[in-house]
């Protein structure tokens, strides 16, 4: 079974999930998705739409008659993918299961600023954990 959900994040960045059970592989679930939700919010069935990756290897899509290339993003986490797509420029979607093991000082020490390393310090345990991914 999937369910899906979709937000929009500005003038143009849109943002869809489907959580999947874990039913089938992620990548496919994840072509699909984009191409499903470009044909919905920039129009023409998905089979106009091409998905590629320029030299950086960046993804994008492309639809046919159209010039300029719409950005995407897509991320797989266990039961869940999620896709990114911004006309204006490019974007990064990341989505992780929660893991006890991950939240941890050192990883905040390597990767967080200060300010939000004090803040991780100033919260309860039972907060912390969930703050640290919100970061």
């Amino acid at each position: 079974m999937c369910v899906g959900a979709r937000a929009s994040l500005g003038a143009s960045v849109e943002l869809a999930l489907l959580f999947t059970g874990g039913g089938r592989p992620p990548g496919v679930l994840g072509a699909r998705l984009i191409r499903a939700f470009l044909a919905k919010r920039l129009g023409g069935p998905e089979e106009v739409w091409t998905v590629g990756h320029d030299a950086a290897g960046a993804p994008f899509a492309l639809r046919e008659g159209r010039s300029r290339p719409v950005h995407v993003s897509v991320s797989y986490a266990e039961g869940l993918v999620a896709a990114a797509l911004s006309t204006a420029s490019p974007l990064g979607i990341d989505v992780e299961r929660l893991s006890p093991h991950g939240a941890d000082g050192a990883l905040a020490d390597s990767f967080f600023s200060e300010p939000e390393r004090a803040f991780l310090a100033s919260l309860a345990q039972e907060e912390r954990r969930a703050a640290f991914f919100r970061i």
